[in-house]
């Protein structure tokens, strides 16, 4: 086939055409060029906003929720992000169907026809869990071990038993036989330990499951819970001890005068030695919160709780040099936990005063801010957003009309 030769008018429409997008292609770029001079003012501007939303979220609440979540363990599982605002904004700006099914809508996203991002718990302190590693509770379970030391962890029965199933580091319930029927209670608590194990468990239900031939003896399945879980399993054969603490000379010399109960002694001396280095991994975290906090309001505070801290630190890693479990020493241990407990309280209101009490309220000014960056009416991450991708449309726009007219020329040629 020849190559289609062009009418008059054929070339005129053609050469019309190319007109036409030849003053397309300049008016693209001199838009090109425009928002290309605008971009960076909506970059500084945006910029502005982030640094005073990261300097009130990241120097200033994010350092008291570290701090508060080593205390005492509260905890926001999903804290606002940038990440989030950005998500937010580019699903705002959006308009191709197939991206926008992509991106998930966010917990900021406001229900019209509201413009302001939403205002979620998390702003606010809220959403929390509590972590079970923090100082407060870890000197908590210290003093609840030195007591089990010197008085047990609760009554048991007198009756002789052995346990016929393995206990792991997750049961919840195992089997045993008696000579007599119901021998235990609800509540009964029982050490049972094997050569290199042990557990303390308290007794929640039991349920009968001998039937023929007729007992006694009786097989029965025990449902408990673990005061202290065992480290690795413990097989089944294992006797059922009470326990009612060890006397001042054992814990004196740290040998149990029973023998069966020394893997139980080492093992609650080993707690008691694992609460404090828990303990002082804390409290020394707590420190690095502090020292990383730009709050110009609590400088007092955190160097009067960094004092504190460090003489707990000092206190604690002397107790661990010997740690004395007689009398004295658990006395005086005592002493030293009910002090820091009272510390802790106070500290835990000073942060939670810290976050909205004084000279400005840190979750308004964070939430603010964030609000400024990806609100509808006009956030500057919004606004950002928007002249980038209209820069990215104008610059394809461009290459479109000048791949016309280069067609056009090939036609006309």
């Amino acid at each position: 086939m020849a190559k289609p030769i062009l009418t008059a008018q054929e070339i005129a429409d053609l050469q019309n055409v190319r007109a036409q997008k030849v003053d397309l292609i300049q008016t693209f770029q001199a838009q090109v060029v425009t928002k290309t001079a605008e971009i960076p003012f909506f970059e500084d501007r945006d910029d502005l906003y982030k640094s005073f939303f990261d300097y009130y979220n990241d120097e200033i609440v994010r350092r008291y929720d570290n701090e508060l979540t080593a205390l005492v363990g509260t905890e926001i599982t999903s804290p606002v992000t940038n990440a989030e605002l950005d998500v937010l904004t580019d699903i705002i700006i959006e308009t191709d169907p197939v991206i926008l099914a992509a991106l998930v809508l966010t917990r900021l996203f406001p229900e019209s026809p509201e413009t302001n991002i939403t205002r979620v718990p998390e702003f606010d302190g809220g959403g929390t869990l509590v972590n079970p590693f923090n100082e407060q509770t870890r000197v908590n379970f210290q003093n609840f071990i030195t007591n089990g030391l010197q008085n047990g962890f609760g009554a048991g029965s007198a009756n002789t038993l052995t346990t016929t199933s393995t206990i792991t580091t997750s049961s919840n319930s195992f089997s045993t036989t008696s000579p007599v029927a119901s021998p235990v209670s609800n509540g009964d608590v029982f050490v049972i330990r094997s050569a290199s194990q042990v557990c303390i468990i308290q007794v929640t239900s039991s349920t009968l499951t001998s039937i023929f031939p007729v007992p006694p003896p009786f097989t029965y399945d025990i449902n408990f819970n673990f005061i202290l879980p065992p480290l690795a399993s413990i097989g089944s054969g294992q006797e059922l001890y009470e326990f009612s603490g060890f006397s001042n000379a054992d814990r004196t010399s740290k040998t149990a005068s029973f023998g069966p109960f020394q893997v139980l002694m080492n093992r609650l001396v080993s707690e008691v030695q694992l609460a404090n280095n828990n303990q002082i991994t804390l409290l020394t975290e707590q420190n690095l919160q502090m020292s990383l906090n730009s709050d110009p309001d609590g400088t007092a505070e955190f160097l009067a709780s960094t004092i504190a801290n460090n003489s707990q630190i000092s206190l604690k890693t002397t107790y661990l040099i010997g740690t004395d479990i007689s009398n004295a020493g658990i006395t005086s241990l005592g002493a030293t936990n009910s002090s820091r407990l009272t510390a802790i309280t106070a500290r835990e209101a000073q942060i939670l005063a810290a976050y909205t009490g004084r000279t400005e309220d840190y979750y308004e000014y964070r939430y603010n801010y964030a609000n400024q960056r990806a609100s509808f009416s006009g956030g500057t991450l919004i606004t950002l957003k928007a002249n980038q991708k209209a820069l990215t449309s104008l610059a394809k726009f461009v290459q479109d009309a000048q791949d016309a007219v280069a067609v056009i020329d090939l036609m006309l040629a």
